[in-house]
């Protein structure tokens, strides 16, 4: 959530609405590869790691997508529910 007020007063109007609209989408998205921003989201090191060691390419996962945006819905509803419930 990168440390975004989602409640009492939001960073800006309809940020609620807009995590759980792009989660919806991010969910719709079939990948047999997922990359990120950020190397650490979807584990390149093991995954460089994997490759140098032969077998399978570890960079294809089907299931890898899917995984991130469940965990991350997860942690935007706990986060969510976390400020509601500090709200005064």
């Amino acid at each position: 959530m990168a440390f975004n007020r989602l409640s009492p007063n939001p960073q800006y109007p309809g940020i609620v609405d807009d995590y759980r609209r792009s989660l919806a989408r991010f969910k719709s998205i079939d990948a047999d590869v997922f990359f990120a921003a950020h190397s650490e989201l979807f584990d390149m090191q093991a995954k460089r790691a994997q490759l140098r060691a032969g077998g399978p390419n570890p960079f294809i996962d089907p299931t890898a997508l899917q995984r991130t945006v469940s965990k991350y819905e997860a942690d935007f509803e706990k986060e969510l529910a976390r400020q509601l419930a500090a709200s005064p």
